[in-house]
């Protein structure tokens, strides 16, 4: 069984089958399989039409489905032995049905980019766009898929200058060192080597304090005070990950 619909004015295919008396989809990143209801209908034929119709480079990103809580998510995709950090959505789709005016709709797309620290938003229902862009002050604008399609090619990705710090980082440079705790710190797991201890450890949720580097080991008890080095003892980092 198919299932045929337009999506951005493009006919979209979706292979169906019938299982207890319900109607079944593959989903095309998640690869399970869920029951056909009119929510899924709409994340199915956007996914298909991103995939497979969209001038969206998407070498740039992973896509993640239904992933804490959201729709419909890009991530940077960093092609970089050893660097895997957790990250902030690049692009948040909230989708909703064939049926709903989406413009009432803005609050709750608002809400997932200020939690995710998003600044690009998509409200759609297939057919209607809704483009909310900035981290403060939003803009929503309303746009087709064609204009929606460049100005996501568009975004300013910073994947070279992380890539460049990490680089260094592992070839012993302090001042990258710090610019990945700024960024990445507080959410991924960084292994490096010091001078204080003669294996790697890994530890996250770094602070900087003067001429210390604070930071928690991964799988140990916390603390109330956090341990610490000196910036000078810092020699090379080794990865991170989420």
């Amino acid at each position: 069984m198919i299932m045929i619909r337009t999506c951005f004015d493009k006919t979209v295919v979706i292979d169906t089958y019938e299982c207890d008396g319900s109607t079944f989809l593959e989903c095309y990143c998640r690869k399970k399989s869920f029951i056909l209801q009119p929510e899924e209908e709409v994340r199915q034929a956007v996914l298909y039409y991103l995939l497979y119709h969209s001038k969206i480079d998407l070498t740039k990103f992973i896509i993640k489905v239904e992933h804490n809580s959201l729709d419909i998510a890009f991530y940077l995709k960093y092609d970089c032995p050893g660097f895997f950090p957790s990250l902030h959505p690049t692009v948040i789709f909230e989708l909703k049905r064939d049926e709903i005016n989406i413009d009432g709709c803005l609050p709750q797309l608002e809400n997932y980019m200020s939690r995710f620290q998003c600044n690009t938003g998509v409200l759609t229902n297939s057919c209607d766009i809704i483009l909310l862009n900035g981290a403060c002050n939003r803009v929503a604008e309303k746009l087709n898929i064609i204009n929606l399609e460049n100005k996501i090619n568009l975004l300013q990705l910073t994947t070279d200058e992380d890539i460049s710090n990490f680089e260094k980082a592992k070839l012993g440079s302090l001042e990258a060192f710090i610019y990945l705790i700024n960024k990445f710190g507080k959410t991924s797991k960084f292994t490096f080597l010091c001078k204080d201890y003669q294996i790697p450890i890994t530890c996250f949720f770094f602070n900087i304090l003067n001429e210390y580097i604070l930071f928690d080991f991964c799988n140990t008890q916390s603390s109330k005070k956090q341990p610490k080095i000196l910036k000078s003892n810092f020699l090379n980092l080794v990865s991170i990950n989420e």
